[in-house]
């Protein structure tokens, strides 16, 4: 690890996890906070149809780093674009698209990476945590329930640390049992290890 080296730092990960709490618990002024605020632009229509949300989502991934990407301040982002492959095998595994359109999804995000590839200055928090604890924080988020089961949620986890182990700085953090103060410690321990 060089430590210094790191410009960009994504948290990604399983939903309700803690990411948009840390990001928005923040006051660092030597930190860019990039937080993801497209979800809330986004008609009931929309967040309903997956194929068109993950297109969407992909394009705004990659516009959004991309006018991020010459900043000399480190960067904290709220999610990567990359993620929209997991996303698109998990709704294509639910039904919710066909494999066709899976196929279009991923082709998309491999098209829109290329704009703004992954790079050893990239740093990748994924921050889990247990089905059932995930399951609760979502409803006590919502109000809803999710209609994905804990083998699904298991299979995003999964294939997330699959696809981004390959990267050069990964670290992965279980914020089951951790409460919102000692979450935020984890994070900022992790990221004070890649930068000075």
């Amino acid at each position: 690890m060089q430590k210094g080296k790191i410009k960009r730092i994504y948290l990604i990960g399983d939903v309700c996890s803690g990411k948009t709490t840390f990001i928005e618990s923040i006051k660092d002024p030597k930190l860019k906070i990039v937080r993801e605020d497209f979800w809330d632009n986004l008609t009931d229509e929309v967040k309903e149809d997956g194929f068109t949300r993950s297109m969407l989502f992909a394009l705004y991934y990659s516009d959004r780093d991309t006018l991020n990407k010459n900043n000399n301040q480190i960067s904290i982002f709220e999610r990567h674009l990359e993620e929209e492959f997991i996303f698109a095998d998990i709704l294509y595994k639910v039904g919710k698209i066909n494999k066709k359109k899976r196929d279009i999804i991923k082709n998309w995000t491999k098209k829109l990476s290329k704009k703004n590839p992954i790079t050893n200055n990239d740093l990748f928090i994924i921050m889990n945590c247990k089905s059932k604890q995930l399951v609760d924080r979502l409803f006590k988020r919502s109000g809803k329930m999710t209609s994905y089961k804990d083998k699904e949620w298991d299979f995003i986890r999964e294939r997330t640390i699959k696809c981004f182990s390959k990267y050069k700085n990964v670290k992965l953090l279980d914020t089951t049992d951790l409460t919102k103060i000692q979450t935020k410690k984890k994070v900022m321990e992790i990221i004070n290890q890649y930068v000075k």
